[in-house]
């Protein structure tokens, strides 16, 4: 047998006319081998303008290895989303990320960019690109650079707002 426990409290506050903060604290225990309580939480803050959102996020979980480890998983992550035009859209985004005081001891960068052309009123043109360079202690099926490229079509269901 084997169980999480897991307590915390988080806060969601406006600050101002364009800046949002959202954060949580507090700890898990998973039970077993080398049990310990381990700090976890989650920052994030939000600023909007008149093109477009940059947000900035910190998380920090107990890592996911039950039995295994007391250690943990972070990352940090930018982002920005911006409307161009009423058919235009784009994101970026940049983040890393590592495991503490786990069996493999990974870490990595990631990076990507998606733009939407809205072709016609249900449907967008979505192209993406993302990259991510992960290394370890282990070699695992995810270690090395991975580029990825994507082009597909997006149909939204329902009524979307007008042009």
């Amino acid at each position: 047998n084997w169980n999480i426990y897991s307590v915390g409290v988080g806060l969601n506050q406006k600050i101002g006319q364009s800046w949002y903060f959202t954060g949580s604290i507090g700890t898990s225990l998973q039970q077993g081998l080398n049990s310990s309580w381990t700090p976890t939480g989650s920052a994030t803050i939000m600023k909007t303008m008149r093109r477009g959102t940059l947000s900035a996020a910190y998380t920090r979980t107990e890592a996911a290895q039950v039995l295994l480890s007391s250690g943990y998983f972070d990352q940090a992550d930018l982002a920005y989303v911006t409307r161009v035009n009423s058919r235009i859209s784009a994101s970026l985004g940049l983040g890393a990320f590592r495991s503490v005081d786990t069996g493999s001891s990974e870490r990595g960068k990631r990076a990507y960019a998606n733009i939407s052309y809205r072709w016609i009123r249900n449907l967008a043109w979505q192209f993406g690109y993302s990259f991510s360079s992960q290394n370890g202690a282990q070699r695992s099926l995810y270690s090395g650079d991975t580029s990825y490229f994507s082009v597909g079509l997006n149909w939204v269901l329902g009524h979307p707002t007008a042009n």
